[in-house]
C-alpha cells in the first residue's frame, strides 16, 4: 500500500485509505452550503502530474461530487456569476472572484475571473479591431489608386494610403520604444493591484452583552460546538456567514430577521466562546478592541509579510484564530482563518454582508495596516 493521500488542509482534516484500496480525505473545516472545486494530482519523479478528468466539485452540505452539467452545478453556477445583458463573444458571465480562485485551484482556466482579465479582454479586441481597419482601409485605398481613372481620386486615395501606413510606422516606432523601456508595456496584459470596494470601518462598540451558544442566542445555521478548539475555529467563524447584520448597541441580540447582531469584537468573542475559549478580555461579554489589544497578551506589530498562504507577523507564523487589528476612535479587529485569508464583520450599521471572508492579507494590510496582534493560545 503507497503513502497516504495528502491535501492542503486545515486541522482536523483526516486523509486515509480504505480497505479496498481507495482514498478518502475528511474534511471538517468546510463552509456549510459551499461548493468546493478539487482535482487530484500525483507526484511522478518529484513532478505534480495532474491526473485526466479528476477536475470536478462537491457540495459541503452532501459531501457528493457534483456531475458536470448537473441541474445542482448550474444553480451554484448562476447564483456565485453574473451574467450580462447583452454579452459579447466568448464573453456572457462573469463568475464571482473567489469561484475563479477555486475553479483556477482545481485546474480548470475561466476566462474571466476578475476586472484585470476583462480590461485585458477589451483592450485586445480594441487593438484587434484597429488593426483589421487599418488593413482595411489599405487595401481600400490601394485598389482605389490603382483602378481610378479620376486625378482627384487618384490623389486622394494616394494621400490616405501614405495617411495609413505612416500610422503603421507610427505604431511600429511606438512599439519598439515601449518594449526598449519595458517589455510589460507591450506584453498585451494590464494588472490593476487593487481597486476600492467600499469597507467601511467605523470601530466597535463598548456595550456589553450576552454570548450566545449552540442553543440558544444564535442562527441556526450558525456552527456553534462550545468546544473544539483552534482546530474548529475557521470552521465556525465562517459558519456566521449571511447570518450577521452589523450594529454596535445591539451586539449579540438575534434580530427579527433572524440574523445576529454583532460588531467586530462581539464577532471574534463570540467565534471564541464558540470554540471553547475563555480568554479574559477577548472572549468575554465586554470584548472590545481595547480589551482585545490592550492586554497583556498583545503585542504591537513591527514587522508582517505574507506568502504562499503563510503570514508571519514579528518574524513567528500567524496560527488559525490570531487576531489582528487597532484600538481607537475606529479600532478594528480581524480574525486569521489559515492559508493567508481573514475573516471580519464591519459596518456601516446595518450591513448584511458579513462575516466577511478575504481571500488574501495583502489588500488590508496595505489599506489600514494592523497594527497590534493577539495570538490565541493552543
Amino acid at each position: 500500500m503507497g503513502p497516504l493521500p495528502s491535501a492542503k488542509t486545515e486541522k482536523g482534516d483526516v486523509p486515509g485509505i480504505n480497505a479496498d484500496g481507495t482514498y478518502y480525505w475528511k474534511l471538517s473545516s468546510l463552509s456549510p452550503s459551499t461548493v468546493y472545486y478539487y482535482q487530484q494530482s500525483a507526484t511522478v519523479k518529484g513532478n505534480k502530474v495532474p491526473v485526466k478528468g479528476s477536475v470536478a466539485n462537491f457540495n459541503s452540505n452532501v459531501g457528493t461530487t457534483i456531475v458536470p452539467g448537473s441541474a445542482e452545478e448550474k444553480a451554484d453556477l448562476n447564483k456565485r456569476s453574473y451574467t450580462l445583458l447583452s454579452g459579447f463573444p466568448n464573453f456572457s458571465v462573469l463568475p464571482d472572484p473567489d469561484l475563479c480562485a477555486q475553479q483556477r485551484a482545481a485546474g480548470e482556466n475561466p476566462r474571466f475571473c476578475d476586472m484585470n482579465d476583462v480590461i485585458n479582454y477589451f483592450m485586445k479586441l480594441l487593438i484587434g479591431l484597429c488593426a483589421v481597419s487599418l488593413v482595411f482601409r489599405i487595401m481600400y485605398e490601394g485598389f482605389v489608386y490603382m483602378t481610378s481613372d479620376m486625378p482627384f481620386k487618384v490623389a486622394s486615395a494616394k494621400s490616405s494610403l501614405y495617411a495609413a501606413i505612416l500610422g503603421l510606422l507610427l505604431a511600429l516606432t511606438s512599439y519598439i520604444i515601449l518594449n526598449t523601456i519595458n517589455p510589460k508595456l507591450v506584453d498585451g496584459t494590464v494588472s490593476v493591484d487593487q481597486l476600492g470596494i467600499g469597507v467601511e470601518i467605523v470601530g466597535d462598540g463598548s456595550t456589553s452583552f450576552n454570548l450566545g451558544t449552540k442553543t440558544k442566542g444564535l442562527p441556526t445555521p450558525v456552527y456553534c460546538p462550545g468546544s473544539g478548539g483552534r482546530a474548529q475555529l475557521s470552521k465556525i467563524a465562517m459558519s456566521f456567514q449571511n447570518n450577521v447584520v452589523y450594529n454596535q448597541t445591539l451586539r449579540n441580540s438575534l434580530q427579527p430577521n433572524g440574523k445576529v447582531a454583532l460588531d467586530c469584537s462581539s464577532y471574534v468573542a463570540q467565534v471564541l466562546n464558540c470554540a471553547g475559549y475563555t480568554i479574559p478580555g477577548v472572549s468575554t461579554s465586554n470584548t472590545n478592541t481595547a480589551s482585545i489589544f490592550g492586554g497583556s497578551g498583545a503585542e504591537k506589530i513591527s514587522t508582517i509579510s505574507s506568502a504562499n498562504g503563510v503570514v508571519t507577523v514579528n518574524n513567528k507564523v500567524l496560527q488559525v484564530g490570531d487576531l489582528l487589528g487597532w484600538t481607537g476612535s475606529k479600532g478594528h479587529v480581524v480574525m486569521y482563518i489559515g492559508g493567508g485569508q481573514i475573516i471580519e464583520v464591519h459596518g456601516p450599521k446595518g450591513s448584511i454582508t458579513n462575516a466577511k471572508v478575504w481571500p488574501s492579507i495583502d489588500w488590508y494590510q496595505k489599506n489600514y495596516g494592523f497594527k497590534s496582534v493577539y495570538r490565541i493560545p493552543n
